[in-house]
């Protein structure tokens, strides 16, 4: 990709201008929502447990039951190994989340520097979005794989295609949903049809993909399995947009739901969720296809160096897969929080605000009301659930609308005789 030269006057181009975003976020993440804007709910005593007893021999999958992939666990042990109760590790699990969360802050720098984008623009935006998402950010550990995501796009963007294919394969080793962004990711090589280095990435992400998971491969070989068929027989989430339908239908008594908790959340279940959940499957599947093929597009048909913002097909293909996944975690926003910055300068005055009004609603929903939307079916919070998932959508179809935008101006004009 070709290097852009970054505006020399601004706020953009202050010298303090990193160190200033690097102390805000640390104030936020250490303070704010460890003392002001807290969650009472976290997975991190979880996270605890997996450790010690990986620590204590036994293996992930066969020995104890475990919702995340292989690689999540590095996530999990490296606090673990410098604390000895809960209350030491949630501390050092925090300082790996700052940690984390300040690496994205350097890439999102490093890559906004290269492409001749507005930092501050850039860094103030995500640093926005921490806020809206919220305290869920320290609960949770998606802010590693999303940090590992970013670091591939950084890689691509310089060129570094094999330091590329390995942060994505550890980004699938850790969460699964990095898979979703390799398609996008080789577009440029696509357009440039480099098929070689594209089959050399391939083999060098799955490469990568193996030996992060190699351990419990040779230790437990049907482990994988134990965590597919789990998450493949886990019901409709309430937060999903399927969810929130249903819990609407069952308020206007066109339907019968009940919300139960199994498989670690909240899911819908009755005679409407059963006949809706083979149907998730097919329009994940059919939406992010869809994405892929108006990527390849425009991909194929731009005769520039850069044929549309990586970011912006990313962010756009992430959200089509929340929208029609029969999951919809409040964690998930994260994994979108430091590509939304990135989006093409048409898709901002947009996808930025929806954004961040998905993070509030988001925080309203989960932790401060959750209980009254699981148990009570409160009317205020349910209206605010399919809000929020309002708001992903019309956030998504204002990507889409960029995306069309960058596909047509890629076109070349045909002159006329």
């Amino acid at each position: 990709m070709a290097r852009e030269r970054e505006p020399g006057r601004g706020i953009g181009a202050h010298p303090l201008l990193v160190p200033y975003v690097v102390l805000a976020h640390v104030v936020i993440l250490t303070v704010v929502f460890w003392r002001i804007y807290t969650s009472i709910f976290s997975d991190v005593p979880i996270y605890y447990d997996y450790a010690s007893k990986l620590l204590a021999g036994q293996v992930p999958y066969l020995d104890f039951a475990m919702e995340y992939p292989p690689a999540a666990l590095v996530w999990f042990v490296i606090p673990r190994l410098v604390s000895h109760t809960v209350t030491q590790y949630y501390v050092a699990f925090r300082v790996e989340v700052v940690a984390a969360d300040l690496l994205v802050v350097f890439a999102l720098n490093a890559i906004a520097r290269r492409r001749g984008l507005d930092r501050a623009a850039v860094l103030i935006a995500y640093t926005v979005f921490v806020l809206t998402v919220g305290p869920i950010i320290g609960q949770d550990y998606d802010i590693f794989p999303a940090a590992v995501v970013v670091f591939a796009l950084f890689f691509a963007v310089r060129d570094e295609w094999n330091a590329a294919a390995v942060m994505l394969g550890i980004g699938i080793a850790t969460k699964l949903y990095p898979m979703l962004l390799g398609p996008i990711l080789a577009l440029p090589l696509v357009r440039r049809r480099e098929l070689r280095l594209l089959a050399r990435c391939v083999v060098v992400g799955c490469a990568t993909i193996v030996m992060s998971v190699a351990p419990l491969l040779i230790a437990a070989p049907a482990s994988i399995l134990s965590m597919v068929r789990y998450h493949a027989a886990r019901g409709i989430h309430v937060e999903s947009t399927y969810g929130s339908l249903l819990v609407l239908a069952d308020k206007l008594r066109l339907t019968r739901v009940n919300i139960d908790y199994n498989f670690a959340s909240w899911n819908v279940s009755g005679a409407a969720a059963a006949a809706l959940k083979p149907l998730t499957s097919l329009f994940l599947l059919a939406g992010v296809v869809t994405v892929y093929v108006a990527a390849l597009r425009a991909s194929v048909d731009d005769s520039s160096e850069d044929p549309a913002s990586v970011a912006t097909w990313s962010t756009l293909a992430l959200s089509v897969a929340l929208l029609t996944s029969k999951v919809l975690s409040p964690q998930y926003l994260i994994w979108l929080m430091p590509l939304v910055p990135l989006v093409a300068p048409s898709a901002r005055r947009t996808v930025w605000p929806l954004f961040g009004l998905a993070g509030l609603a988001t925080y309203y929903i989960f932790p401060r009301h959750y209980m009254a939307l699981v148990v009570s079916r409160d009317d205020l919070v349910v209206a605010a659930l399919l809000l929020r998932n309002l708001v992903l959508v019309v956030m998504t179809l204002m990507l889409v609308r960029c995306s069309l935008a960058l596909h047509t101006r890629a076109r070349p004009r045909v002159s006329s005789p």
